[in-house]
């Protein structure tokens, strides 16, 4: 049977919800006294709770909405949108699409909605004396009970708070867009009930329409106090000896790179947020992103870093210690300042490779402890050096610096197989430390194996770069360096080179930085290979002058 207050709570949320479907970025004309946030920011806020979720367009806020959206929407805010999609209740209006059949057919179901025919629900839209009446209907108002005039809604909704008088001019003499619906759901949310002591907030949560959990996540103050949650001030520390202005960014500020600016002082920054869940954040210097040394609590060095309220500061690896030089910032538990051997690394690879310009700023370098497979560990994924590329950060292991990494963040090319094979071709093992690494001597060994032709030349035609040999690339390079001294043409030709480069293309632009055939070289090379032996000091590079 149905009951006449169910039906008018129902249609209430209905038409509330109808036009909280989808939003957009853009802003109304009308906005709410109690809260100073834009329409978009209730919009993502209400997306947090999952009461709306957009559409491909976004949240589509200058548009208004329709009566097919309101039905998914008071579905989702009865928490009855899983059974809807599971039950699939049949209804008899034939003007329904498939994609809202399912919502329409649960209010059928369970008495909400009647349509606007026997046969027909309805698609028309809602002006804003229409949406206040069904707030205040939802909020426990019953207009047919004597509690407002329908032609009064506005002046029933200034009473109660939920809205101010020229935010009640503005809607009555504004086109009302889904960004006033936004708002004024918002300003419901926050609003008490006819009966109760709480919020609409706090009865959909016991109502299941979402969680506290999810009220949490927004880490919005209004509304977590209705909760009841209490917020807990967290200091975030960022060292860098080179950033000028750098941003705490994560799920608390919805991952905005510059909401939240970090107050620098000397080579420290800090910032104080307050949380109120646990969070995820990164921080971002001078417009890029960088991995937080103090605390380990990651899920791998690609993810971000977690931290819960009752920490208080991001500092959780209290033995960290900081240390900075020229060149690099690093990040150790040790009492020892590597900078200095840093700096010799610096110098050695510079003096080598004098050729190409030097484009990295200051290095960020983290001690071995954050490459050991060991608890507390950043990375806990096998202990070995790590080079993040887009943040030019290098996670080391052992103390025993990867020169190879080194090399490429001093020196990136844009063509990825050669500057992996720099760094091979120039780094410290195989040359000056290990030399029976040597990667002209592993380039000899696979040329006596392979009937004396390395295949060099199909390998670049490769887009995929396993299948590239990198002892044959490395050894490549060498060649021209030290043994063809053309150092200059070669540092020309590999700045020109691009990773979408065909094999045609860089045989044309080695031949224009050489004057020579790629192919031809290549066979010149392979034919110096097989009369190399370890004891010749000519297959390694010069280390030695810059320890």
């Amino acid at each position: 049977m149905k009951k006449t207050h169910w039906m008018s709570l129902a249609l209430t949320i209905a038409v509330m919800v109808t036009i909280l479907t989808t939003f957009s970025s853009s802003t109304s004309t009308a906005h709410a006294a109690k809260d100073s946030s834009t329409a978009a920011q209730k919009a993502e806020l209400l997306n947090t709770l999952g009461i709306f979720t957009g559409s491909p367009y976004g949240f589509e806020l200058d548009r208004a909405s329709t009566r097919l959206e309101g039905a998914v929407m008071l579905v989702r805010l009865l928490g009855k949108e899983t059974e809807a999609q599971n039950k699939k209740y049949t209804h008899p209006f034939q003007d329904v699409p498939v994609w809202a059949s399912p919502y329409v057919g649960y209010l059928y179901h369970h008495d909400l909605t009647s349509g606007m025919s026997a046969t027909t629900f309805g698609s028309g839209k809602m002006n804003a004396l229409q949406y206040v009446t069904f707030i205040l209907r939802v909020l426990g108002y019953d207009d047919s009970r004597g509690d407002f005039l329908y032609t009064e809604a506005f002046e029933k909704a200034e009473e109660i708070g939920l809205l101010s008088a020229s935010t009640s001019s503005q809607l009555a003499n504004s086109p009302f867009l889904r960004a006033s619906i936004a708002t004024l759901t918002y300003e419901a949310l926050t609003t008490h009930l006819k009966k109760d002591n709480k919020t609409l907030l706090e009865h959909l949560v016991e109502l299941g329409a979402f969680t506290q959990e999810q009220v949490t996540q927004t880490n919005h103050e209004a509304f977590i106090q209705l909760l009841g949650i209490e917020f807990t001030d967290v200091t975030f520390y960022f060292y860098s000896s080179q950033a000028k202005n750098v941003y705490l960014s994560g799920s608390f500020n919805g991952w905005s790179e510059t909401e939240t600016p970090m107050k620098k002082n000397g080579n420290e920054f800090t910032v104080t947020v307050p949380l109120a869940h646990t969070t995820t954040y990164k921080f971002i210097a001078d417009g890029s992103y960088h991995y937080d040394p103090f605390n380990p609590n990651m899920n791998g060095i690609n993810y971000d870093a977690i931290i819960e309220p009752d920490a208080k500061t991001n500092k959780l690896h209290s033995d960290m210690k900081y240390f900075s030089s020229k060149h690099f910032d690093y990040f150790t538990v040790e009492d020892m300042d590597y900078t200095e051997h840093l700096e010799i690394f610096y110098r050695g690879a510079t003096g080598l490779i004098d050729y190409l310009p030097v484009t990295a700023g200051k290095i960020r370098i983290y001690a071995a402890e954050y490459t050991h497979d060991e608890e507390g560990s950043i990375y806990q994924e096998g202990g070995y050096s790590l080079y993040i590329e887009n943040t030019k950060e290098l996670f080391n292991q052992n103390n025993n610096l990867d020169t190879a990494f080194l090399i490429r963040i001093l020196f990136p090319l844009d063509h990825h197989a050669f500057e992996i094979a720099m760094g091979y071709a120039y780094e410290l093992k195989g040359n000056l430390a290990d030399k029976h690494y040597n990667r002209n001597l592993s380039a000899r060994d696979f040329l006596q194996v392979s009937n004396g032709t390395s295949g060099l030349m199909d390998m670049l035609a490769q887009s995929d770069h396993s299948k590239i040999n990198f002892y044959l690339l490395t050894s490549f390079i060498y060649y021209h360096v030290n043994i063809l001294e053309e150092k200059d043409k070669f540092g020309t030709f590999l700045l020109s080179l691009s990773e979408k480069d065909s094999l045609e293309t860089i045989q044309n632009k080695y031949a224009k930085a050489f004057g020579e055939d790629l192919a031809k070289t290549i066979r010149e090379w392979e034919s110096w290979l097989p009369t190399i032996n370890e004891h010749q000091s000519s297959i390694y590079m010069d280390w030695e002058s810059y320890r």
